[in-house]
């Protein structure tokens, strides 16, 4: 009985495979989705002052904005994110971006040293910063949480370029205002 029913699968599999047409279906979508915060709504709410030198580009996808400073092998760029509820927490999202500089994950313990929680205007940060050795890339990162979403801040580029940028970094989140 096993035998026959694999060799029925298989003939159906073969003779699936030899159709070359497509047929597109609408299906309507029977749950309707909820209702969330989006970068449009967020974009109208978030309000900044650019420190010198900062231009604003458009942001990629998911971005709420985007600002390059500098150019070339000296170009440093300051995405801002946000994202329904707490987005998995702040030791995740700073693991997630170790891991996009090619360093490996941090513990809890060296995470707890490595993260720092400070206020810079009217909300509160988790503010973390790194470099890979190897590349000379580096990442500083700030993530709070403003009414219901995670707003994350990071700013990756060359070591030298990026760490010099600090004192603008702090001033750019200190200066930042989401609105109702």
């Amino acid at each position: 009985m096993n035998y026959r029913l694999g060799v029925v699968c298989l003939a159906l599999v073969l003779m699936g495979c030899q159709s070359s047409e497509v047929t597109v279906v609408d299906v309507p979508k029977s749950v309707a989705a909820r209702p969330t915060s989006t970068s449009a709504q967020n974009a109208s709410r978030f309000h900044v002052k650019l420190p010198d030198h900062w231009a604003p580009v458009a942001p990629g996808p998911m971005r709420l904005a985007q600002y390059e400073i500098g150019n070339g092998d000296h170009q440093v760029v300051v995405t801002v994110t946000t994202l329904p509820g707490d987005a998995g927490g702040s030791v995740s999202n700073v693991n997630r971006w170790r891991g996009q500089l090619q360093l490996s994950p941090l513990s809890d313990a060296e995470m707890r040293q490595s993260i720092r929680r400070e206020v810079r205007g009217k909300y509160t940060f988790d503010l973390a910063s790194f470099v890979n050795p190897t590349t000379g890339k580096g990442v500083m990162g700030a993530i709070a949480i403003i009414g219901s979403d995670t707003w994350f801040v990071k700013a990756t580029g060359p070591a030298g370029p990026l760490m010099n940028l600090r004192s603008q970094f702090d001033a750019f989140l200190a200066s930042v205002e989401v609105t109702d």
